[in-house]
């Protein structure tokens, strides 16, 4: 008898271990088709949204990592049509939209109470249509409303719960996103603001080829005839990709660089809080699971650039900063284009003939040491294994500048490598 027992449990156990293999196998499938998508979707919202690719990328982050975000523009930049679309590509999914002002009242975004439920002493709000029930929010013109209302969003956001007749309802919220043309000046909305992690600036599209590419999207879409092209993500996947986030690894030299990041900020006078820290290291996990990869690279930092300002003019240093962690010979190459760009729009500047001659004799040894000094750094930052991508295009552009500027001032046709 005692082998048989035996028997049976050693099948109960497989039957258990082949039950957990399935649903890691189911896991990893949602995981997968679900990140395809959210690639297809950013590709599909960049071909329709014009001049939105860091927005866009940052919609993605958010989503995979169920964060919020806050939308900085002028009034016609496609804010909520931007947000709209994103939210009918998450299948079955609910989406709340609301202006608010002034006198906006806690009930346009949780619900109305319940006369019925006031009779017996309740306080018991009608939430259905409503903020509480919604997957995807977009607040319109956050700033603008008055603190009663901005303050029952905190739980909201931090936790996604709200509490109603004092009972504790967790809210099925994946993202908020908030606008207005605005940024807060008012200390009793710093609470809220920390809150909303990823900050993006959106303006009107400047490209010429990209505004009439704006207007051909316009009078197509009227058409509406790609909807069905659409490609659409579950909310399972979107939930599938959450719980992932979680496992990324962050390595401890990670940690570091972060740290080092912070203190270079902190010395250039942004000072990020605690809260706003920890939320950081969330948007590198989500950064790194839409790579395809399950642990944090330094060259994620880049994820952070709209999660650390405050003000527009912090953006500039931040990209500085995470510039010298991700990859310091960045930093110097950005320095020997500077002086090269001083170089070119001297000569350019220049009309009279002898005297674009001389300028471009005396540019002409400036710029080789550039190039010189740029060769050096190259090779240095290769031996390093650091993407030396970027700093070879850069070479690139200089050297191609010199040899048509000595062709087209002094007839020389330039060929010489550095």
């Amino acid at each position: 008898m005692k082998d048989y027992n035996d028997f049976i449990e050693g099948l109960q156990e497989k039957k258990k271990d082949l039950n957990i293999k399935v649903e890691e196998c189911e896991i990893n499938k949602l995981l997968e088709e679900g990140i395809t998508k959210l690639k297809k979707i950013e590709k599909e919202l960049n071909d329709k949204f014009i001049e939105r690719e860091d927005v866009i990328k940052d919609c993605m982050r958010a989503l995979v990592i169920g964060q919020h975000m806050f939308l900085y523009g002028p009034p016609g930049t496609g804010k909520s049509l931007l947000i709209s679309n994103l939210c009918k590509r998450i299948k079955a999914s609910k989406y709340f939209q609301w202006l608010l002002n002034k006198t906006s009242d806690p009930s346009e975004i949780l619900g109305p109470y319940s006369i019925k439920a006031i009779e017996k002493d309740r306080f018991l709000r009608k939430t259905q249509g409503k903020l509480p029930e919604a997957n995807i929010v977009f607040l319109d013109e956050i700033w603008k409303s008055n603190e009663p209302t901005l303050n029952i969003l905190l739980p909201i956001l931090n936790e996604k719960i709200f509490y109603n007749d004092s009972k504790i309802i967790e809210v099925p919220l994946i993202s908020m996103f908030c606008a207005s043309n605005e940024i807060p000046d008012d200390d009793s909305l710093n609470a809220l603001y920390d809150r909303i992690i990823f900050r993006e600036h959106l303006d009107y599209i400047k490209d010429t080829d990209n505004k009439i590419k704006m207007l051909k999207n316009y009078v197509k879409g009227r058409r509406d005839e790609e909807a069905s092209l659409e490609t659409k993500i579950s909310l399972e996947e979107i939930y599938t990709i959450q719980n992932k986030v979680k496992d990324v690894e962050i390595s401890d030299h990670i940690y570091l660089d972060f740290i080092k990041l912070m203190e270079g900020l902190k010395r250039e006078g942004i000072i990020i809080s605690d809260r706003r820290k920890n939320e950081c290291l969330k948007v590198l996990q989500g950064a790194a699971i839409l790579e395809e990869r399950n642990y944090v690279v330094v060259e994620d930092f880049e994820a952070l650039t709209n999660v650390l300002w405050t003000e527009l003019e912090d953006v500039a240093i931040i990209e500085t900063q995470i510039t010298k962690v991700i990859n310091p010979y960045d930093d110097k190459v950005n320095d020997y284009m500077r002086k090269f760009n001083e170089i070119k729009e001297e000569i350019d500047s220049i009309q009279n003939k002898d005297e674009k001659i001389r300028s471009t004799i005396e540019g002409k040894v400036s710029i080789e040491n550039i190039l010189k000094k740029l060769d050096f750094l190259i090779k240095e930052a290769e031996s390093k294994r650091k993407n030396t991508d970027s700093m070879i295009e850069k070479k690139n552009y200089i050297k191609d500048y010199n040899k048509k500027i000595m062709k087209e001032v002094l007839g020389i046709d330039f060929n010489h490598e550095f």
